[in-house]
């Protein structure tokens, strides 16, 4: 094998968040609680918990101008056969999914600090002690970021 293609084969093979990057869900324990926002124009709420093998497992729901829930999510923070990732899935208010059967949502995790998560596709971050989270929203020349900002209320 020649010395370019070795090279090219281990670029190839190196864990995607570079060298030295940090992907560890203990990182993310700050996550943990309750927290209540604004996001898509209405009010959000979110609540991580923690189990004692490390997983992080939440719900997300977002409620109208007129108080009633217009969506949920279930969601999962763990150590995958793909890697670190966040999975979830979203119900209507009857808990039918907009999923089909076993699909689901996947963001990779792709690097972890202080007060910090980055995923494909999503950030998490703890700014003066509010959660800010940047979701990519559409595809191509319709994509956006979508900002959701929360207090922490237990």
């Amino acid at each position: 094998m020649t010395p370019v293609l070795l090279a090219a084969l281990l670029l190839i093979v190196q864990d995607p968040a570079g060298p030295g990057v940090r992907r560890d869900i203990a990182d993310l324990a700050w996550l943990e609680g309750c927290w209540e926002g604004t996001g898509f124009g209405m009010s959000v709420e979110e609540c991580w918990m923690s189990a004692p093998d490390g997983r992080l497992t939440g719900m997300f729901q977002m409620i109208g101008a007129d108080g009633a829930q217009t969506m949920s999510e279930i969601f999962v923070l763990d150590e995958f056969e793909t890697g670190p990732a966040v999975r979830l899935k979203h119900f209507n208010p009857d808990m039918t999914g907009w999923e089909a059967g076993d699909e689901f949502l996947s963001f990779a995790l792709i690097e972890t600090g202080e007060d910090f998560a980055r995923f494909e596709g999503l950030e998490y971050r703890l700014e003066a002690g509010r959660l800010i989270v940047d979701l990519v929203v559409g595809t191509g020349a319709g994509e956006r970021i979508e900002r959701l900002e929360f207090d922490r209320v237990r």
